[in-house]
């Protein structure tokens, strides 16, 4: 048991020494024997530990992920009213928690080396999927669940997930003309303006079926 802990303390040191050399010199720049440099430990020991570089990448990605679903499934979670749990929500998706300058230095790369490799695609397609279910799971808590199909939820899920995607590269390239809260405000409107029209639809079908008994 204290040898499996003391594995995963290296793995994640390493892992961690990875991602302050991708952000400071970027993926495609850091070397196995830059990322040893910065963890303090010889190469060989970044070769026991991985079968390779790309599998390092893949954890990088989900860990990178993963820090983001923890820190806003902490912070929604002091939200009481799950209509409000839905706004905070997105907001915090548009604030400077989520779009930073060192996760796009990051993620960048990293969408660059998923179309040319499979495994590192797989593991945005499990970071895609981790995501939708955290905005799934919150339209269930608001109650509004059955106003939709699974999948309309997760046509708004993904439609959140590409609006977020967007304004974050533009907010990184051009900063000055992107307002995130006005953002977040937009995005809460569409989806409001969706679920007024499901609710309208839904009563519409209730009084038809009501004037035909």
């Amino acid at each position: 048991m204290g040898r499996k802990k003391i594995s995963g303390e290296r793995r994640a040191q390493i892992i961690e020494a990875f991602r302050r050399c991708a952000v400071r010199d970027g993926v495609w720049k850091t070397s196995i024997r830059d990322i040893a440099r910065e963890a303090g430990v010889m190469p060989g020991i970044i070769h026991y530990y991985f079968k390779n570089r790309e599998e390092m990448i893949e954890l990088l990605v989900e860990d990178a992920a993963d820090v983001h679903f923890r820190n806003f499934e902490e912070y929604i979670s002091q939200f009481d009213d799950p209509v409000e749990r839905i706004d905070k929500a997105i907001d915090f998706l548009f604030s400077t928690e989520v779009i930073d300058d060192e996760t796009g230095r990051i993620f960048y790369d990293f969408w660059s080396l998923a179309k040319r490799n499979e495994k590192v695609r797989m593991s945005f397609v499990k970071v895609y999927g981790k995501f939708r279910k955290t905005i799934i799971d919150q339209i269930y808590a608001s109650g509004t669940q059955h106003l939709f199909t699974d999948h309309e939820m997760n046509e708004i899920a993904s439609m959140i997930i590409a609006i977020f995607e967007g304004v974050f590269l533009q907010w990184d390239l051009d900063w000055g003309n992107v307002n995130l809260t006005g953002m977040a405000t937009l995005t809460k409107l569409m989806v409001d303006k969706y679920v007024q029209h499901k609710q309208e639809l839904s009563a519409d079908k209730k009084a038809r079926k009501t004037r035909k008994k």
